[in-house]
């Protein structure tokens, strides 16, 4: 059973769940058995075992698909790192209303924080998780991608890859938007200075578009393409093409 238990514990293929079960069981085995597993595990590739380790013989940590439900029910980590790590562990299993809360909640915190560096860092989180519900083909938080594009504010790109990958036509007036503010900001004043970061955003928010535009059938007789020409021209002509 202690062999077994050890195993489990340090195959890295297994899900972190399983891995942090079997060293809480093995908490409780006498001898050193636990001080030599930790001793390997202490610069393991997952965040959460590296965690127990640390932790000695405190409470272990929390498997990530019940950490998510802590996050999703208000109960945020201080850093933005170990919710990354639970939507990479566990999103794909965690109930969608969860993925949902999920989103909200960050973005809340977002909203709190004042030092840019760790402000990016949840919405980088926010982004994983928009890119978690993409990826199940679920759409409960669409609005909130909608409504971050139309923002203005740069955001990770995986919120364009999610987007991209689950956005409808009401999303192709916020990003046409986006990009034609990016458009007509002041060009660069020397050929040779480096390229801000707009420009890759704006070449992702032009491919998120026409992804969008191909799947929605879009075509000149459209509603959305006449109302694209008329309140955003700059981004018609760029995306869309001249009007046939």
């Amino acid at each position: 059973m202690l062999d077994r238990l050890a195993a489990i514990a340090v195959d890295t293929t297994r899900p972190d769940g399983a891995r942090l079960a079997a060293l809480e069981s093995l908490r409780h085995v006498p001898g050193p058995a636990l001080d030599l597993i930790s001793a390997r595990l202490r610069d393991d590739p997952s965040l959460a075992v590296r965690a127990t380790v640390a932790r000695g013989g405190g409470p272990a940590v929390r498997p990530p698909l019940e950490s998510l439900e802590q996050a999703a029910a208000g109960h945020l980590p201080e850093q933005a790192d170990p919710l990354r790590h639970w939507l990479a562990a566990a999103g794909a299993d965690a109930p969608l209303p969860t993925l949902h809360s999920v989103v909200q909640r960050v973005r809340d915190r977002e909203r709190q924080v004042k030092d840019e560096v760790r402000r990016t860092e949840w919405m980088t989180a926010r982004a994983i998780a928009h890119q978690v519900l993409a990826a199940r083909g679920s759409t409960v938080a669409l609005y909130d991608l909608r409504e971050t594009i139309e923002s203005g504010e740069q955001a990770p790109v995986e919120m364009l890859a999610a987007i991209a990958a689950i956005g409808d036509k009401t999303c192709l007036e916020p990003i046409a938007a986006a990009y034609t503010r990016l458009a007509t900001q002041p060009a660069r004043k020397s050929p040779r200075q480096a390229a801000p970061a707009t420009d890759w955003w704006r070449e992702h928010l032009a491919v998120a578009f026409r992804t969008i535009a191909a799947r929605e059938k879009l075509n000149e007789r459209h509603a959305v393409t006449k109302r694209l020409r008329a309140r955003w021209p700059i981004a018609a002509q760029a995306l869309l093409g001249p009007a046939r």
